[in-house]
């Protein structure tokens, strides 16, 4: 009976070897790491010029105008920055907006005319007040330049009395990443 202990005790010895073997084996990993640090993540850039200016720039002013005649006033929009903008433009009225004898902002037209590829947007004072897209302008690359006529003309049904004024009002222009 001894060596039938010694044969169970031998079989039970080689059988927990080969269970520690085979577990140490199976867990065993080689491990490597690699670092991307120091991180760093910076935007481009947004910038859109008028007439070579970043933000504001003196606007126009027009007198002795005969409704029912054209008025152009030409500007430059830029994209000076690393993205392409969608350009919208809106009338903004300043603290002192005054409106003397316009009688319909619906006669007052405006038309936006890009000088180089002659296409044009015609709307008038009252939508320019909620706000419009220029559509030639809606994916405007970076670095790029465009040269406009603003015509402007009130028709004399628009108009009542001796005289008639629109002032103090801003065209803002708004780039905006698309």
């Amino acid at each position: 009976m001894t060596t039938r202990k010694f044969a169970i005790a031998r079989a039970v010895g080689i059988i927990g070897a080969t269970a520690a073997l085979v577990t140490g084996v199976t867990f065993a990993a080689f491990t490597s790491t690699a670092t991307l640090s120091d991180n760093t993540i910076s935007t481009a850039t947004a910038g859109l010029e008028i007439n070579g200016h970043l933000g504001s720039q003196p606007g126009f002013t027009l007198t002795g105008y005969v409704p029912g005649t054209n008025v152009t006033v030409p500007f430059t929009l830029t994209n000076s920055g690393g993205v392409p903008l969608a350009v919208t433009a809106q009338v903004v009225p300043g603290v002192s907006f005054a409106n003397v004898g316009v009688t319909d902002y619906s006669k007052v037209s405006v038309t936006i005319t890009n000088t180089v590829t002659t296409n044009h947007y015609t709307t008038d004072f009252g939508t320019l007040l909620t706000g419009f897209a220029i559509p030639e302008l809606s994916n405007m690359p970076a670095g790029s330049s465009d040269t406009y006529n603003a015509t402007l003309n009130i028709d004399p049904s628009g108009v009542t009395g001796t005289t008639a004024s629109l002032s103090d009002f801003d065209i803002v222009f708004t780039g905006t990443q698309p």
